[in-house]
C-alpha cells in the first residue's frame, strides 16, 4: 500500500509548505498530496483554502491577488510561530524533479470555478515530464472530465466526502480509474463495490496506525495521511 503525505507531512510542519514536502522525501514515503488554487495572474498556488485567512499572515481570496501580492505573506507554524513561503506548483515540481515521489494534485475548483486551472496544471506537468508521477484529483467530477479530454494519458482520482456526486458509470466513461473517499465514509461494502468495478481506492485522511494496517490488509492501493511518519510502523 502506498502512503501519501496529506498536504505534506502536515502533522510535523505547516500544511502545503516546501518543508512539509521535503519531510515526506526524508521519511521515504511514496508521495505527497497537495492543493492548487489559481491567482489573479494565473499562477498555480499551493494552498488548501480559497483564501489566505486560515493558514497565512494575509487575508483575502487567492483569485483576487497576483503571485507577487501573495508572496508578501507567509504560512504560519502555529506551534513555533515560524514563517514559511507560500509555494507555487512550479516550486514544488522544481523541488521534486530529482526524486521519484508521486504527486497527487487536488484541483480546488469545486467552490470557485477557476478558468484555465486544468489547462495550466496539465501544461506544467508536461513541461516537467511528470506524466507518470502525477495524479490529478478533485471533488468536481466535471473538472476531471475536462482534464481527461485535455490529457487522457494522465491519472485521475475522484474525491468525495459524505456525498458521491457522480456515478461509477460516468467515472468509467471518462477514464477516472481511482476513487479517493473520506475514510469516515468508507465501508467494507463500498470497498468491495469499487474493487469489483475496477477502481483503485485511495482514502483520506487516515491518521490512525490500526486503520492504516487494516487498509493494507484489505489491499487498498494507497492511503493519504497527515502522519506519513507512520509508514515505518505499518510493515
Amino acid at each position: 500500500m502506498k502512503i501519501f503525505g496529506h498536504r505534506g507531512a502536515s502533522s510535523i510542519y505547516p500544511e502545503n509548505t516546501l518543508i512539509a514536502f521535503e519531510e515526506c522525501v526524508r521519511l521515504g514515503v511514496d508521495g505527497i498530496e497537495l492543493d492548487v488554487n489559481l491567482s489573479k495572474d494565473n499562477q498555480l498556488i499551493v494552498i488548501h483554502d480559497e483564501t489566505l485567512d486560515r493558514t497565512t499572515t494575509g487575508k483575502g481570496l487567492i483569485k483576487d491577488m497576483t503571485l507577487a501580492e501573495i508572496k508578501k505573506y507567509k504560512v504560519i507554524d502555529s506551534k513555533t510561530n515560524q514563517l514559511y513561503s507560500i509555494p507555487t506548483l512550479r516550486e514544488v515540481f522544481e523541488l521534486f524533479k530529482d526524486n521519484n515521489l508521486l504527486i497527487n494534485i487536488e484541483l480546488k475548483n469545486n467552490i470557485i470555478n477557476y478558468q484555465f486551472l486544468e489547462e495550466l496544471t496539465i501544461q506544467l506537468i508536461r513541461e516537467f515530464n511528470f506524466e507518470s508521477r502525477v495524479i490529478i484529483s478533485s471533488f468536481s467530477a466535471e473538472s476531471l472530465f475536462k482534464c481527461n479530454k485535455l490529457a487522457s494519458d494522465l491519472s485521475y482520482g475522484y474525491l468525495y466526502g459524505k456525498k458521491f456526486k457522480t456515478t461509477l458509470e460516468l467515472l468509467k466513461e471518462n477514464n477516472i480509474k481511482a476513487i479517493h473517499p473520506s475514510i469516515k465514509h468508507l465501508t467494507n461494502e463500498l470497498i468491495e463495490l469499487y474493487k469489483s468495478n475496477g477502481f483503485l481506492i485511495r482514502p483520506y485522511t487516515v491518521n490512525e496506525l490500526p486503520v492504516l494496517k487494516t487498509l493494507k490488509d484489505l489491499k487498498i492501493d494507497s492511503a493519504i495521511t497527515d502522519c506519513p511518519q507512520l509508514v515505518r510502523l505499518i510493515n
